[in-house]
């Protein structure tokens, strides 16, 4: 799903669990703390029921499922796209993900990636 404004784009569903909405506002956070911000028209944030809704396959029973696809935020959210981006460039291509595992960690949750596009969170 395309959106207009970044606003728009981060929003926060809802129908989430307290986790799931938690966790998507420690996401939200992190990545505009970084920078990271532009999503490349997508919406970020989807419920587990908007998910089967949709026929996914994976990350249907998770606390939140966290879109990526083209988005400044992959790198925060998906170790592909942090070595992509930050091979050869940085000493730990891996260093913003890394932090948001552990940001997401201290509230009682991991991330898992799905594909190389989204990932879904699960209560730890």
């Amino acid at each position: 799903m395309t959106c207009v404004t970044k606003t728009e784009c981060w929003e926060v569903p809802t129908g989430l669990s307290r986790l799931g909405r938690k966790a998507a506002f420690v996401i939200r956070d992190f990545c505009r703390d970084h920078g990271l911000d532009d999503t490349g028209g997508c919406k970020v944030f989807y419920t587990p029921k908007q998910w089967r809704e949709r026929h996914e396959e994976y990350g249907c029973k998770s606390e939140l499922i966290v879109v990526h696809d083209g988005g400044d935020h992959s790198v925060a959210v998906c170790m592909d796209a942090a070595y992509e981006n930050f091979c050869g460039l940085l000493p730990n291509p891996y260093r913003l993900h890394e932090e948001l595992i552990e940001k997401l960690a201290e509230i009682g949750v991991f991330m898992e990636a799905c594909t190389r596009w989204y990932s879904a969170i699960y209560e730890s």
